[in-house]
């Protein structure tokens, strides 16, 4: 395989020179802001310790690369955080190291890929030290993590820990230019991403038909009084409240309330345009700070199992931006 994000190819090649050498970590630590690619690059150096091959990359066609490519490889374990659950569980670490106890059936490195591995509790950390501290022949763990400050130091001090940079925002504006309509759209989403290139990408491809730039004219509408709730929300209902219009308000209050403390944010016209609407309606600081709370509430009852009803929390925010 190649990397298809080439702010991630400095990186993979330090790592593939250190297997090349043979001085490669047990355990790499893949510590970076959340949606840059981490993942793919943890595939990507899985798949060349798999290989039986020697170039770069995995060959693509050795019987550990068809295997690894029709996820059937024996040898490579992928440990991640259960749907709906805060944490990785015991349970599933004691699983993991209880199948690398036996030696690898195809006959070559063994490779253990800890997706989040900043949602390790105390338990679970615990028992998988021991593994990190006395692995078992051929066997390499690649950890991934939104931060090293959320795992146990001990953890931590297992691992070679490698930083995996965010891109300079020319670089992701240049890698998104082929999947957006205008420049505008592009530093728009990269702005509400704060900078993370393929939380960007997710921003630019929704698939509800309404543009990231027609999401803040709505908002936008809403706050100046031009369209009513019940006219904004029959079009935002399309959208996805988590990922779109929460973060698309969320951009336009931070601005605004930058504005009220005499610290004007930098950011894209359309943001701009929002927070401007914002101003207009006159309201006290506190005013800006509660919207921006109900809209953090929202989102973290959105990632809850608690199953709300997406249309009452849209109205809901609909209803105190409408407010004069």
């Amino acid at each position: 395989m190649s990397l298809s994000y080439p702010w991630l190819m400095p990186v993979y090649q330090q790592l593939q020179g250190q297997l090349a050498a043979g001085n490669l970590h047990h355990a790499t630590l893949l510590s970076g802001q959340a949606d840059i690619g981490k993942s793919l690059l943890a595939r990507a150096l899985a798949e060349r310790l798999l290989c039986s091959g020697k170039d770069t990359f995995a060959c693509g066609q050795c019987k550990s690369c068809l295997l690894l490519a029709s996820d059937t490889h024996p040898d490579l374990t992928v440990l991640t955080t259960e749907e709906k659950s805060r944490f990785t569980k015991v349970d599933q670490v004691r699983a993991v190291i209880e199948k690398l106890a036996g030696s690898a059936q195809q006959g070559g490195n063994k490779v253990v890929i800890v997706d989040r591995a900043d949602q390790l509790n105390v338990s679970s950390a615990n028992a998988l030290l021991k593994s990190l501290e006395e692995p078992t022949r051929n066997t390499y763990f690649v950890m991934l993590a939104n931060g090293v400050d959320r795992l146990l130091p001990t953890v931590v001090s297992r691992c070679y820990v490698q930083r995996v940079a965010t891109p300079s925002a020319q670089q992701a504006s240049e890698w998104l230019q082929g999947y957006a309509r205008s420049h505008d759209d592009v530093e728009t989403a990269l702005h509400i991403a704060r900078g993370s290139p393929l939380r960007a990408l997710s921003l630019l491809q929704a698939e509800s038909g309404v543009g990231l730039s027609d999401v803040f004219q709505k908002l936008s509408g809403c706050a100046s009084g031009a369209a009513g709730v019940s006219q904004t929300a029959k079009v935002l209902t399309k959208v996805d409240l988590a990922e779109e219009v929460i973060p698309v308000l969320h951009a336009g209050l931070r601005q605004a309330i930058s504005q009220r403390m005499d610290a004007p944010m930098a950011g894209p016209k359309t943001v701009a345009s929002l927070a401007q609407s914002l101003l207009d309606k006159g309201w006290g600081i506190d005013a800006y700070f509660a919207l921006l709370d109900q809209c953090d509430k929202s989102r973290r009852l959105l990632a809850s199992s608690a199953n709300p009803n997406h249309t009452l929390l849209l109205e809901d925010i609909l209803i105190r931006l409408a407010m004069r």
